[in-house]
């Protein structure tokens, strides 16, 4: 099978977008107490999620908007997955809110699906501990699938390629929200992230978890106890979305127009086939050592760079170049190119 990236900005507009609050029912996501009142993820999650919903749905109409839950019910990882396969949503959105023993730790961050490569970074061993607090009421799933273990960071290699045919876009809309977020009421930015969160397994659309701030920093949560905060924070994800669908449509118009007045034209660029081994919004030195020496390729597409190693014309010895390349990068996946877009090949 081939795939391409992007896929669904090829062909269509975005016409259903999942919005999913975090924890509910018995799964409360963290607590804390302030001022005699108990203030709750499961809460927060569920007002910024409607309200969000509401932004959009206002301003497009002809959107359908489908939330994982509007009341505090729990939902599992995997049903919550469920649901907007089910939608068939376009993008999918889930709201959670950060705590940690460091109360002096605050900031929001975005999520898309991954596995951090990066062991010897100071902040690895904070985002696994965020990994294995939102995957942690994984253990109380009925539906768990085979093979994955919440205190496992290799388990995500597992299921990583699911997600890649959607990376990109994901990415792009995690950059968008950033950007947004950016400008408050919560402004510190602990950047995008690629990390192993289940309910980002389970999704087959471009999908992002945002952690929204620290419910354990007292700045923070003084945000988060009002509704204008709350308010705030849901019109920053709605700003990041209307970019990221203005783009979307856009890009799907001028495929349309371009192939209604413009004849097909035979591409005579050479075709080199290698193993992608990341996607991101920086440009990295193709000598920079986490490439461990191989030859790289940089192919940009949008505001990403994609990195391809060893490319060559033969797709046999690309084959053989994966199954090496995998213990080193094993997210990494097979790819044909000619310098200006990348074909993921299965």
């Amino acid at each position: 099978m081939v795939f391409w990236q992007p896929c669904k900005a090829q062909n269509n507009t975005i016409k259903t977008v999942c919005i999913d609050a975090g924890h509910g029912g018995h799964d409360g996501g963290c607590t804390r107490k302030d001022g005699g009142k108990t203030y709750r993820e499961k809460d927060i999650t569920l007002d910024v999620a409607k309200e969000l919903a509401r932004q959009i749905s206002s301003a497009y109409p002809d959107v359908t908007v489908v939330l994982t839950r509007s009341t505090d019910v729990y939902v599992t990882l995997s049903g919550r997955g469920k649901i907007a396969n089910d939608a068939k949503a376009d993008l999918f959105i889930s709201i959670h809110i950060d705590a940690t023993k460091n109360t002096s730790a605050k900031g929001f961050s975005i999520h898309c699906l991954g596995q951090s490569r990066d062991k010897n970074r100071d902040l690895f061993k904070y985002n696994m501990d965020v990994c294995r607090r939102e995957n942690a009421v994984f253990s109380l799933d009925e539906d768990k699938p085979a093979g994955f273990d919440p205190d496992d960071p290799a388990s995500a290699m597992v299921f990583s390629l699911m997600q890649n045919v959607h990376l990109e876009q994901s990415l792009m809309f995690a950059e968008d929200v950033q950007k947004e977020m950016r400008k408050g009421p919560i402004k510190t930015d602990r950047g995008v992230w690629q990390n192993p969160f289940q309910v980002l397994w389970v999704t087959s659309m471009p999908a992002v978890l945002i952690e929204c701030g620290f419910l354990s920093n007292d700045s923070d949560r003084g945000v988060f106890k009002t509704k204008e905060g709350k308010e705030k924070i849901a019109a920053s994800i709605f700003r990041a979305f209307k970019t990221y669908k203005t783009r979307f449509d856009s890009n799907a118009g001028n495929v349309q127009e371009e192939q209604s007045v413009q004849p097909a034209q035979p591409v005579k660029e050479e075709i080199l086939y290698g193993v992608q081994v990341m996607a991101s919004g920086k440009l990295l030195s193709k000598t920079d050592k986490t490439f461990k020496g191989h030859k790289v390729t940089i192919v940009k597409t949008g505001k990403l760079y994609k990195y391809i190693l060893d490319a060559g014309p033969s797709e046999k010895k690309a084959r053989e170049n994966l199954k090496t390349i995998k213990k080193t990068f094993p997210e990494a996946f097979l790819v044909k190119t000619d310098g200006n877009y990348t074909e993921m090949v299965k």
